[in-house]
């Protein structure tokens, strides 16, 4: 290059800062922080950060301890509190006893219902059908009344009278007629209009309650210990559904 181009080059430079306002420095480079004065910028502060590098021992801890993308387990301290006892168990469901077996309308108790439906037509009433599965319900209770309550005549307890029931006792011999016309004998006691009974008459209206459909009865003979029924017979008949409601008219 020829001493003139240079000097051109040099002229056209200096040119260029005059333009933009600038004065070229007296001697010596442009430094970077004037320029940036003079262009109205902060001048940029500049730090080198220098990262410590970890001990190889450290690295090899936080390697074993934490493994990548599985997330911590905090534990807490054992507690010196007891624990509650598990709850108790539920005691086993008690089991209903088994139905007593079926009972025929046979022996004395033959003619049974037929005897009940002369009476129930008498006040027009429907006739009842033989249950065998009340009359095992009947003869259940026969049987205790004959072999444990010293051939008393004695009703279910109120919480096992499920049934209507009617009872009857002979100090010879127990029938199926004798039973029913005992128990009709009692319409004499009783006054239809009034509903009134003038002695004994719950046989006989049990006997005719319309509602009721299903008759029942059981045979059984005292073998007792001298009491005072020793050695009769009973009968008991239960009904279903059950009648002599307070209040109510049998029919």
């Amino acid at each position: 290059m020829s001493a003139r181009s240079g000097l051109i080059s040099a002229i056209s430079g200096f040119s260029a800062l005059a333009l933009l306002g600038l004065a070229a420095p007296a001697c010596g480079d442009l430094q970077p922080q004037d320029a940036a004065g003079a262009l109205g910028r902060a001048p940029v502060s500049r730090s080198r950060v220098v990262a410590k590098p970890a001990a190889a021992q450290e690295l090899r801890k936080r390697a074993t301890s934490t493994k990548l993308g599985q997330p911590l387990t905090l534990r807490r301290p054992p507690s010196d509190q007891p624990k509650d006892p598990p709850p108790p168990e539920d005691p086993p469901a008690e089991q209903e006893p088994a139905p007593p077996p079926p009972r025929a309308e046979d022996g004395a108790l033959a003619g049974m219902t037929a005897e009940h439906n002369k009476v129930r037509a008498q006040v027009g009433v429907a006739p009842l059908s033989w249950s065998p599965a009340l009359g095992g319900v009947a003869q259940q209770w026969a049987d205790y009344l004959a072999t444990e309550n010293n051939c008393q005549l004695t009703h279910r307890p109120a919480a096992q009278q499920q049934y209507g029931e009617n009872l009857y006792w002979h100090s010879a011999t127990a029938s199926a007629v004798a039973a029913a016309g005992s128990w009709a004998a009692e319409a004499a006691s009783y006054t239809y209009q009034t509903g009134a009974c003038s002695g004994v008459c719950g046989h006989y209206t049990q006997m005719v309650w319309a509602d009721t459909r299903y008759v029942g009865c059981g045979f059984a003979r005292c073998t007792g210990d001298g009491a005072p029924l020793s050695g009769g017979e009973i009968i008991v008949c239960n009904y279903d559904p059950r009648g002599n409601y307070v209040g109510q008219k049998p029919y």
